[in-house]
């Protein structure tokens, strides 16, 4: 991010633990639709309760960044918002395709990221930081 980035939007999302877990039994190939196989691969790490907050905090991560964005969550494919490790370990955000896209029309440079979860719910916080070239803020 360069210097002068302003905030260009926020984004705040919670999930409980229980709709995913219901969403896991209902329609387990819909995982596949909602994330990247390394989100995947990094909830499965975790066994029950631990997988289920896992992956309920990477879709409070998208939605919360789509927020941030300010497009439509569903606008996009859900995939094209990765939650990844940084190098220190704490959540980053990997745009790709057509959100990407959008993000960078828009002025987006970068966008921060913090999740949580306790015990029933997961919480994600994203600011998405970059300059005003594209659309103009409504104040």
């Amino acid at each position: 991010m360069s210097d002068g980035a302003a905030i260009m939007g926020i984004g705040v999302d919670l999930v409980e633990h229980q709709r995913m877990a219901e969403l896991i039994a209902r329609r387990p190939r819909a995982l596949e639709r909602l994330f990247t196989p390394a989100e995947l691969e990094y909830a499965d790490r975790f066994k029950g309760d631990g997988r289920v907050a896992r992956l309920a905090a990477r879709f409070a991560a998208k939605e919360a960044v789509s927020k941030a964005l300010g497009i439509n969550l569903f606008s996009v494919a859900l995939r094209e918002i990765s939650v990844v490790p940084s190098s220190g370990g704490a959540p980053a955000v990997l745009l790709q395709g057509r959100c990407r896209e959008l993000a960078r029309l828009k002025g987006v440079e970068h966008v921060s990221l913090s999740i949580s979860h306790e015990r029933s719910n997961s919480i994600a916080f994203a600011v998405a930081f970059g300059h005003h070239g594209g659309e103009r803020p409504a104040y």
